[in-house]
């Protein structure tokens, strides 16, 4: 089950319905409670929409391959015609590692106390079903995912991932047989920093260079990288669960419903609520989404305060992630998710991640190059230790769409 808190008792995640050996029935965390022989558990059934991409076609001369975009809380998977870039079969299913906690911090934490085999052994199982999915045949399998989500899948050791300078064991893995999937040769999309991984430069090899850029993807740990053809200014900022599986009552229809509460008054832009007959959330609800909003919303602010970029300068703002594929960009406005200035330019994408994982797989030795010179040209921009960040942070929690 989903424990975005790794079974601390706090999220709520692993509310089971429980029939007790003497008939009565209780509402329980699984986490909290001990089994008991005669016990009847329900879980609840947990709809994740798992993102695809679109599809390359085109002539090319390679083999057919799967593509893999391993994210913390879902999976995506294509089966891919290496000669026609067509999507032959897809599979998606959710990260069993989220047991150990819904963020990246909570995996690594878990792995470094002991849990790095088990998982690792979640993750292969999660890849191999989909593998056992497809019936037409490939030659080799492409992978892209962040930094940890590489590393658990490798097995490396994750304890220079969690503490400050936050070091990453190996940014670039060779390929590899990995016994427990298949016998084809695993391909590994390189990444740039502990926070900015390969489905990040995964993302990048599918846009084209043409003026500064902004992408943004929209997960429990929201990176953002703004870009011209000289550089590649890059940072993360860590949005928790609020944008992907939190136990609100919801998708990404939350953003819309929530700039409808704040319309009509419901809710005021401090994220009071002024109405509580009328208001779909709790004060709860408000708080997790006041802070991953702001989370983004600042690191957007910082790196264009950094670069001395202008709203006015950029000619695209990509939104990516599973659930910035749903995203109504007029809501995410109104709630001051993203500047008012760049809602013109906002173009929600597919699951860029797994759709750079296949022009990998098509056109290997172009986009090898291609993300090596994404890497050597970036520019980490760690936001938290800039002089403004805290009072910026403290002031997007406000429900505007104002800009800096």
């Amino acid at each position: 089950m989903s424990a975005p808190c790794g079974g601390n008792g706090t999220c709520k995640g692993c509310l089971v319905n429980v029939k007790m050996p003497s008939g009565e029935m209780k509402e329980l965390l699984a986490c909290q409670t001990e089994y008991v022989l005669g016990m009847e558990i329900t879980v609840p059934e947990e709809i994740i929409s798992v993102a695809g991409a679109n599809e390359a076609l085109g002539s090319y001369d390679a083999e057919g391959f799967v593509a893999v975009d391993i994210g913390t809380t879902t999976i995506a998977m294509a089966l891919v015609d290496g000669k026609t870039g067509k999507i032959l079969e897809e599979y998606g299913s959710t990260n069993s590692q989220r047991a150990y906690g819904s963020d990246v911090i909570s995996r690594i934490k878990a792995s470094n106390e002991g849990k790095k085999e088990e998982l690792r052994s979640l993750v292969l199982k999660d890849i191999k079903r989909g593998l056992d999915k497809f019936t037409g045949d490939y030659e080799k399998i492409v992978v892209s995912g962040n930094t940890t989500m590489i590393h658990l899948l490798l097995g490396m050791n994750c304890e220079k991932l969690g503490v400050f300078p936050f070091v990453s064991e190996n940014l670039t893995p060779e390929i590899q047989l990995i016994d427990e999937l298949s016998d084809k040769p695993v391909h590994f999309i390189p990444g740039i920093s502990a926070f900015v991984g390969g489905d990040i430069v995964s993302g990048l090899l599918t846009f084209k260079n043409d003026g500064y850029s902004m992408l943004v993807d929209l997960g429990t740990n929201g990176e953002m990288v703004l870009w011209n053809e000289d550089h590649y200014f890059v940072t993360s900022a860590s949005a928790g669960p609020a944008f992907e599986e939190c136990r609100l009552s919801y998708g990404s229809e939350t953003i819309n419903e929530l700039a409808r509460l704040l319309d009509e008054g419901v809710i005021d832009e401090s994220g009071l609520i002024e109405d509580e007959g009328k208001c779909s959330f709790s004060g709860e609800d408000i708080a997790k989404l006041q802070l991953a909003k702001s989370a983004i919303r600042t690191g957007i602010d910082l790196l264009m305060r950094k670069t001395s970029i202008r709203e006015d300068e950029i000619k695209h703002l990509y939104i990516s992630g599973g659930f910035g594929n749903h995203l109504s960009v007029k809501a995410a406005t109104r709630i001051g998710l993203i500047p008012k200035e760049l809602e013109v330019v906002c173009q929600i994408c597919e699951n860029t991640s797994l759709e750079g994982a296949i022009a990998y797989g098509l056109c290997a030795d172009i986009k090898e190059a291609e993300a090596k010179e994404i890497i050597e040209k970036a520019i980490k921009v760690e936001i938290a230790n800039l002089p403004e960040f805290n009072d910026l942070y403290a002031s997007n929690m406000m429900f505007t769409a104002e800009g800096f």
